[in-house]
């Protein structure tokens, strides 16, 4: 599980990069063999992608557009926000690479 910006995490699978949503709330499993409990995270799936960039792109899309929704602001508000988010991902990014990497929307 790779953690992005703020609840997003990136699920590593053998077919594709799985970008959810931690819900902040945890499932209380009982093994029926031992009778002991597991406490598993809840995700919320919200897009499947073919590589980690196409994931990390789409968290920033899905966070952008979740900052926006119901906003009553000015076309350079949101503008102005949508640029504090895009740059708040490629500071993860830069962190996590140590190198500056930028995000390009294709």
């Amino acid at each position: 599980m790779i953690k992005l910006c703020d609840n997003y995490v990136v699920k590593v699978t053998p077919y594709s990069y799985n970008l959810m949503l931690d819900t902040g709330k945890d499932s209380v499993k009982i093994d029926k063999k031992t009778g002991e409990e597991k406490v598993e995270r809840i995700y919320e799936a919200i897009s499947y992608h073919g590589s980690l960039s196409q994931a990390v792109r789409a968290a920033m899309h899905d966070m952008q557009k979740q900052k926006l929704m119901g906003a009553a602001c000015s076309l350079e508000d949101a503008i102005r926000l949508m640029g504090e988010i895009h740059d708040k991902f490629e500071k993860v990014l830069k962190e996590a690479i140590g190198a500056k990497e930028e995000i390009n929307d294709d």
